[in-house]
């Protein structure tokens, strides 16, 4: 198969920046072949695609991977359309207490949830914050809940 001499095939599967010609739909079908003929010639588990390995959640958006979960009550600014503009953390956390600015809103949306025999509908801000970090806020009716950020 000529794997010991690098070849270039296998590469211009995965590769992103120096294969201009080749579209990303273009190579997810390239991608796609290659593991239904491996699977075919050594079985239908040698190959598993790594999003099968990890169960998704809210936390892993394609924004940015946040890797800490909490679950803290926080105190949040807004402006006139609801958006948070600053949040600060309570007294008790066990990182740095103090008021957050946030520069930048990545990503917002909104999901429901199951909580004490009733549907809660929540809305989630992927946010940008002065000092630098990058935090996900949840309004859950009127409180808000600091859910997870990046280390």
């Amino acid at each position: 198969m000529g794997i010991d001499a690098g070849e270039s095939v296998q590469l211009t599967l995965l590769d992103t920046v120096g294969n201009s010609d080749c579209f990303a739909h273009e190579r997810r079908i390239s991608l796609e072949a290659e593991m239904r003929t491996l699977r075919k010639r050594y079985g239908p588990a040698s190959v598993v695609s790594g999003s099968l390995l990890l169960k998704s959640s809210k936390v892993n958006l394609w924004t940015h991977a946040l890797t800490k979960r909490r679950d803290e009550r926080v105190r949040v600014s807004t402006d006139q359309f609801g958006i948070p503009v600053r949040y600060s953390r309570s007294e008790r956390s066990t990182y740095d207490s103090g008021r957050y600015e946030i520069t930048r809103v990545i990503d917002q949306w909104r999901s429901s949830t199951w909580s004490w025999g009733k549907i809660a509908e929540v809305d989630a801000y992927r946010v940008m914050t002065e000092p630098d970090g990058t935090f996900e806020l949840h309004r859950i009716g009127s409180e808000w809940r600091l859910r997870a950020m990046a280390d």
